[in-house]
């Protein structure tokens, strides 16, 4: 039957896939019905797809594709239930009839194959992961320039791993990431129309980033490197601003040309015709110029289409040596011609935060990405550490210039032992790690039972020989099985590398870890050869695995076992319950979620609504304040649900279908970080009377009178809930309206002021499109209709519950917040 459906879905949305040219997103397949095609291949019993008819390969290999691009997210965020092996790929990719040796990227030093990112590829690039990315668009601008046929920059390079391979070969021409690219730049736009309905959307934000990662890789003539020194004795740091010249596209290596197609982006209006350039530099602190020096390199004219301009005296990078020592918040370069005409050539901001390298040169730190070097993270105020830092790993001093002798403003070089996390001004917290590029031993997470601590770890207790407890934070393992290599990219991605002998140490000498030779529960130090090095790590070493029991509320552990009795009071429920796990007299505190499958709705510190449905809805009302968590075999996980109002920026008549009927939207459409058991609607169908009713005939004489929930709703009349009177903020239910009569009308319209009705709305909390009135509002007569009638009223003084309202209006009726006239 599963397979039934599957076949109809096939036929349906999947038959143009071609296996010649196997680029799934060429499907434009849209997020929900990639979720569709998600059930059928879990309900297919995944892997048997592998073994059945090419329809059955083909889905499967579409799928994987298609996972990656809307799910995929590095650091176990996403959860993938159908998970083949590289032979069984292999095996499918055949059977689909796609060529393996044509589409699948082979490390040409190793002869591995990299199955399972060859595949990825096929669908383009995974969006979550691009929009989520907490650094620039570095790793875009990578695969822009290697697009256009350029050279990797240091800094931006892609590192070795399978997923470098397969994203290398895809962006040969002809390749999936060349075309996905190439079909974006040249204004194509690879998603279904659903899916960049909203310019908001993820799709849409892709596009957005890719454009503008392709046009600064046309534009931008120049990489801008931070070099910090910190003086052994001195009391200051000091910096430098290297301009690297970077090499033009049409011929790699000649950094010193300017071509005249990168001037025109520029904004010369003739660059053929000019005869020289000066190019210089503005430190700025918004419109305010700190320093400007104006001649730091000269371009002269060649003549000549090909080359362009040349500079002269500068090769490969300039540096500025004296760097203002006030706050600036961008550099700007900008160019001067003979004629008079001055451009901005580039403009680059400058954070109060940074993650540096060390160089070759002793002291010296550069902010160009580099492998196997050791980290460090400048920072200043507002930036604050989440955790205090260990002696000994932070420098604070403020900058020195020889113009201006030593700043005021005091700064932080960190340096980085595994990782630092950092607290900014909007109270987001950001990690940086020290292994860009490095080989790290650590442990398989399993995030659907435990919650770590420190990202990855459990807390031991140990009694030392005086009789004094201490806390020690290890990584968990239930076995040998469980220690992976993770090489870190520069591309910020996270690989899992294959080990080569796993061992333990047992008195002064290591041994093989093997299943006849293994330790015994507790800590456990390891040793694993990668690269030439061995990397050595301790663990805790667990006696037998934990397992959550849903169906039962039980969880299971090497020490006993805990049935949950969940406390179902208004208060939401801690997410974790702790076990303790002996080791002889040493313990183990872990944190596991509770085995539970309820969804709560939660406001503030309470908990209004509780369900262990398979699904949960929350009213669009409520989204701007509220919680949803969820208890799955998934694990857990508590979701802010203001990104949800989106759900406005949908058409008026799709609003008043769901708001009178009831219907519902699954929330991970509107925002793919959604709970996937999470929907939205406007309010709940109900049979019987729910709550207070009031009816009203929209005209100001006629206040809205108390009625019963089966009350006759004559035409252009209203049956709505009083909502303010409601105490539990998840009750909202659907009003009930009289038909439209045209004619009719026309008649009440004259008598009918829309102010009014804003004002009914407001007072009784209900949604400003449930009136029908209301429903002529636009951006263009809102101020004059209502705006300007209520400041009137309020004789020039509106009232914060007026603001608030009116940004709820904008906000319901047009799907933004706008900013009224005053």
């Amino acid at each position: 039957m599963q397979h039934d459906r599957l076949d109809i879905f096939y036929e349906k949305y999947l038959k143009d896939f071609n296996p010649v040219r196997p680029f799934t997103w060429r499907l434009r397949l849209s997020y929900e019905r990639f979720c569709e095609l998600e059930e059928l291949v879990d309900s297919a019993a995944g892997k048997t797809l592998l073994h059945d008819s090419t329809v059955g390969c083909r889905s499967a290999i579409i799928y994987l594709a298609e996972w990656y691009k809307w799910r995929y997210r590095p650091g176990g965020k996403s959860v993938r239930h159908f998970n083949p092996t590289g032979e069984q790929i292999r095996q499918s990719l055949i059977s689909a009839g796609i060529n393996v040796e044509r589409w699948v990227a082979v490390n040409p030093e190793s002869g591995r194959h990299s199955w399972l990112y060859s595949v990825y590829v096929l669908g383009g690039l995974p969006v979550a992961h691009e929009i989520n990315r907490t650094a620039d668009s570095r790793f875009l601008r990578s695969l822009c320039r290697l697009y256009h046929g350029g050279t990797l920059q240091p800094g931006d390079e892609i590192d070795g791993s399978g997923r470098a391979e397969a994203f290398r070969m895809s962006l040969r021409e002809g390749g999936s990431i060349y075309e996905f690219i190439r079909e974006i730049v040249n204004g194509g736009k690879p998603f279904a129309e659903e899916d960049l309905a909203d310019s908001n959307s993820p799709a849409s934000q892709l596009i957005c980033r890719i454009v503008n990662a392709n046009n600064e890789v046309r534009r931008d003539k120049f990489r801008l490197e931070w070099l910090v020194s910190v003086p052994m004795g001195a009391n200051h740091f000091s910096r430098r601003l290297r301009l690297n010249l970077l090499p033009e596209i049409t011929g790699e290596g000649f950094n010193q040309y300017l071509m005249y197609d990168r001037m025109l982006l520029w904004g010369f209006n003739n660059p053929a015709s000019l005869r020289w350039i000066e190019v210089g530099v503005r430190f700025l602190n918004g419109d305010k110029i700190l320093a400007d020096i104006p001649s730091l390199i000269s371009y002269t004219n060649t003549f000549n289409s090909e080359q362009g301009f040349l500079s002269w005296g500068v090769d490969q990078n300039v540096t500025v040596r004296d760097v203002p020592t006030g706050d600036f918040e961008s550099v700007e370069i900008y160019a001067t011609a003979d004629n008079g005409e001055m451009v901005s050539a580039q403009k680059e901001s400058v954070g109060s935060c940074s993650q540096l390298y060390r160089t070759d040169t002793p002291g010296e730190w550069s902010d160009t990405t580099a492998s196997q070097r050791e980290t460090a993270v400048l920072w200043s105020e507002p930036w604050r550490p989440t955790a205090p830092i260990p002696e000994g790993l932070n420098e604070r001093r403020p900058f020195r210039s020889r113009k201006e002798g030593v700043g005021n403003r005091m700064w932080n070089l960190t340096l980085v032992p595994e990782s630092l996390r950092l607290r900014c001004a909007d109270g987001e917290e950001y990690t940086f790690f020290n292994h860009q590029g490095y080989d790290r031993l650590t442990a398989r997470l399993y995030h659907n039972i435990i919650r770590y601590e420190d990202g990855d770890k459990v807390r031991l207790c140990r009694t030392d020989d005086y009789g004094v407890e201490e806390e020690y934070m290890l990584p968990l393992i239930f076995g040998g099985d469980d220690i992976i290599i993770v090489r870190s990219g520069l591309d910020e991605e996270e690989n899992e590398v294959e080990k080569e002998v796993l061992e333990w140490k047992s008195g002064n000498r290591y041994l093989e870890w093997t299943e006849a030779n293994a330790p015994d529960p507790g800590v456990v130090k390891v040793r694993v050869a990668c690269r030439g090095r061995y990397l050595v790590k301790e663990f805790l070493l667990m006696p037998g695995m934990i397992r959550r029991e849903i169906d039962n509320r039980t969880i299971i552990y090497p020490d006993g076992q805990w049935v949950d009795n969940p406390d179902l009071s208004n208060r939401p429920l801690n997410p974790v319950h702790q076990i303790k796990v002996n080791f002889g007299e040493d313990y183990a505190l872990i944190d596991v979620w509770r085995p539970l499958k309820i969804k709560e709705t939660i406001i503030g510190n309470r908990c209004y609504a509780r369900t262990e449905a398979p699904r949960v809805s929350i009213p669009a009302m409520i989204t701007h304040k509220s919680e949803v968590a969820v208890f799955s075999d998934e694990g857990y996980q508590r979701y802010l649900c203001y990104p949800l109002q989106s759900i406005y920026q949908q058409d008026r008549v799709v609003k008043q279908g769901m708001l009178i009927l009831g219907s519902s939207i699954k929330a991970n459409a509107l925002d793919p970080l959604a709970p996937v058991e999470l929907e939205v609607v406007m309010a709940f169908k109900e049979d019987s009377e729910s709550g207070k009713w009031l009816f009203w005939d929209y005209t100001p004489e006629n206040l809205p009178q108390p009625a019963s929930f089966d009350s006759d709703t004559p035409p252009l009349t209203i049956l709505f809930q009083d909502y303010s009177a409601e105490k539990n903020p998840v009750h909202i239910y659907c009003p009930r309206r009289g038909s439209r009569n045209a004619f009719q009308y026309r008649k009440l319209k004259s008598r009918i002021s829309l102010l009014d009705c804003f004002l009914t709305a407001s007072r009784y909390k209900q949604y400003f499109f449930a009136f029908l009135p209301l429903e002529e509002l636009n951006k263009e007569n809102r101020d004059k209709e209502i705006y300007e009638p209520l400041l009137a009223m309020r004789n020039g003084n509106l009232t914060d519950n007026d603001k608030a309202e009116l940004a709820r209006m904008d906000i319901e009726l047009f799907g933004q917040f706008i900013i009224h006239n005053s």
